[in-house]
């Protein structure tokens, strides 16, 4: 029978930070950091970005594991939220996407635009 080594095992501190991650603050994130535009007309975004972004946010290192456990925890969340569309897309919640859009419009000022 093989032997089962400890790095096999997921640590305790991972875990908590798997249960830690918040669907909404990584949508706010991903709006921030991309631009309300990736949303689009419609208001929905792609669930591989969102998975990309709560990497990014939650500081873990990218590989297949942080990708499963982080794309499932998402995915549960939004299925409780009722945020996920008949696409399988991700709705944005409108007082999120008005906040992010209010914020970037305060910096498209005449001075801040490129010629």
């Amino acid at each position: 029978m093989k032997n089962i080594d400890a790095k096999n095992f997921v640590e305790k501190d991972l875990i908590k930070c798997y249960e830690e991650i918040d669907g909404l603050l990584v949508i706010e994130e991903l709006l921030l950091y991309k631009g309300v535009e990736i949303a689009g007309g419609t208001k929905v975004v792609h669930q591989k970005y969102l998975d990309d972004m709560a990497l990014v946010t939650y500081n873990l290192k990218v590989n297949a594991t942080n990708r499963l456990y982080v794309g499932l925890i998402l995915d549960k969340f939004y299925h409780r939220a009722g945020l996920v569309c008949d696409s399988g897309r991700i709705k944005v919640p409108v007082d999120i996407y008005n906040k992010v859009k209010t914020l970037n419009d305060t910096y498209k000022t005449k001075d801040n635009q490129q010629i």
